[in-house]
């Protein structure tokens, strides 16, 4: 992959899209989602559809082009995720291969926007996402052209051949010869972008619908306080309801948004003091065990403690600050200040549980 990208099967975006197909059909093989045609053919469609765009766009050879491919394979990939969700509600899954899918959906979402936003980028520049380190053109399978040669019948914008001079003059601040030196030094140490840009994933947001446009600062000093008002004269016997059949309790998720607190809140304290820096998973259901015992008012003095010395460190940072780098394990390549709109709108999403579960 350093050396540039020669098939689409070579791109993680595609792979993770195609894996998901598989086991897409694997699971509507068999079972009742297999007897249920009309969610059968949706589901196996809109998988399909992630890698197909994908291989289509690389096809396409202009960026610009490419990038609204992916745009396509992005929808498929999400239409995918709602129908996961919809078996599971219809009892054709089981958590732990709609855990799995899930997982492979998310990740492709993930790796579908770093290459989404770096092709958009070599677009706006003019320049092409193919290129080897040396700046040298790359063949690709399929293409009987030589290097150096345009193909006939094509026309890509600004594919021109090597040695010779563009037809369109030089802007007045052209790109250097080089424009991916091997060590660039970025504007912040600790936000250097991953060396390979095929394989950049920058993730959206799990919670973004939750917090909207909210400021995240104003959410997570708002939030907490509400959560508090509702819930701090349950009895224990209120705290044991749930929002919905098979979800867990309301003293459950106030264990959950401690723990979250917790661990989020570490998580941002050690990118600001170790570079580089990678996180650890978090395991929410084995953390859930061990805390098994909480009461629902202890977790909420917690969550309240936690959440208010975290919104300290948050709102002391500058801008430099939030935007130091860190690698998820699942997500890739995120940032201090993802994390902080990540704890906001986690809460807001929660806070929408307590809400329901206090009409009950």
């Amino acid at each position: 992959m350093s050396k540039g990208v020669e098939r689409f099967e070579d791109l993680d975006v595609w792979r993770l899209a195609d894996e998901l197909r598989r086991e897409v059909l694997a699971f509507t093989e068999a079972g009742p989602a297999s007897r249920d045609f009309k969610y059968r053919d949706q589901i196996r469609d809109a998988a399909a559809s992630a890698a197909r765009n994908t291989a289509e766009g690389f096809g396409r050879f202009r960026p610009a082009d490419f990038a609204r491919f992916l745009e396509f394979a992005h929808a498929s990939l999400s239409e995918t995720q709602d129908a996961l969700l919809d078996g599971r509600e219809r009892g054709y899954l089981s958590d732990k291969p709609f855990d799995r899918m899930w997982r492979l959906a998310k990740r492709g979402l993930a790796a579908n926007t770093g290459l989404m936003t770096y092709l958009k980028d070599c677009a706006a520049k003019g320049r092409q996402p193919w290129l080897k380190k040396d700046g040298e053109q790359s063949t690709r399978p399929g293409t009987p052209y030589p290097k150096n040669r345009e193909p006939e019948n094509l026309e890509p914008e600004n594919l021109e051949p090597k040695n010779l001079e563009p037809k369109n003059p030089e802007p007045k601040n052209p790109e250097p010869k080089n424009p991916e030196p091997k060590n660039p030094e970025p504007e912040n140490p600790r936000t250097r972008a991953p060396e390979n840009l095929y394989d950049r994933r920058v993730t959206t947001n799990p919670y973004a619908n939750d917090l909207a446009n909210r400021d995240p600062l104003e959410a997570l000093g708002d939030t907490p306080s509400r959560i508090r008002a509702l819930t701090e004269r349950w009895t224990p016997a209120q705290f044991e309801r749930t929002y919905a059949p098979g979800k867990w309790t309301a003293r459950q998720i106030m264990i959950h948004l401690a723990q979250t607190e917790m661990a989020l809140g570490a998580r941002a304290r050690m990118a600001l003091c170790t570079n580089p820096y990678t996180c650890q998973a978090f395991d929410q259901d084995a953390w859930m065990a061990r805390d098994a015992g909480v009461s629902g008012v202890v977790a909420l003095n917690a969550l309240v403690a936690m959440s208010a010395m975290n919104l300290a460190l948050f709102a002391s940072l500058s801008d430099a600050g939030r935007a130091t780098a860190f690698t998820h394990p699942e997500y890739g390549p995120i940032s201090v200040d993802w994390l902080v709109h990540q704890m906001a709108g986690h809460q807001i999403h929660h806070l929408k549980h307590f809400e329901v579960i206090a009409t009950r």
